[in-house]
């Protein structure tokens, strides 16, 4: 068997499984929570679901490759996957990363009233993000020669205290650390 045709074999053999997972029926499923994140690779988006059920187990419920995390692509995955059988009319509540285009996919397909929570990792990992940016500044009154109003600058001393406190530390914090993060 020549390397080509193996390789053709190979790739066909792959291409199934992603395959079968996007088409598999999720009636069966009773989930409490519905995890979305979009992780960029190369020039294109990845976003992925995953389902929580009651008793814990995680479920991965497909992905949609686009070029960016827009409304469109998002609510056409979030469709698709109700048309597979994803029940939402008991409640169900939605984990999102923050991304516009998936709030606004959430929101079409399973109505505002429906219960969203950013997820608390990309939160910190915004405020890490954030507090480096800030802090890298060449003055106390700048961000990389930006001049900062004083509402900033609160901002910044804000940020640097949720980074201390959320950065792991070598002793255990005391209460007054997480207190005086306001």
């Amino acid at each position: 068997m020549s390397r080509s045709s193996l390789s053709r074999r190979y790739i066909q053999a792959t291409a199934r499984k992603p395959q079968a997972l996007q088409e598999r029926r999720l009636d069966g499923y009773d989930f409490v929570a519905l995890v979305l994140d979009g992780k960029a690779f190369a020039e294109d988006t990845l976003v992925t679901a995953l389902g929580l059920t009651l008793q814990g187990d995680k479920i991965i419920l497909g992905f949609v490759q686009t070029g960016i995390e827009n409304a469109t692509a998002c609510t056409d995955f979030l469709r698709q996957l109700v048309g597979r059988g994803l029940r939402y009319e008991d409640g169900l509540l939605i984990v999102i990363d923050g991304s516009k285009g998936l709030r606004a996919g959430v929101e079409q397909v399973f109505g505002s009233e429906t219960p969203v929570q950013r997820c608390a990792y990309h939160m910190r990992d915004s405020i890490l993000f954030q507090s480096r940016w800030t802090s890298s500044a060449s003055s106390p009154t700048s961000r990389g020669g930006y001049p900062c109003s004083n509402d900033s600058l609160r901002r910044q001393g804000r940020f640097r205290k949720l980074r201390n406190a959320l950065t792991p530390p070598t002793q255990p914090p005391s209460s007054s650390t997480l207190a005086s993060v306001r």
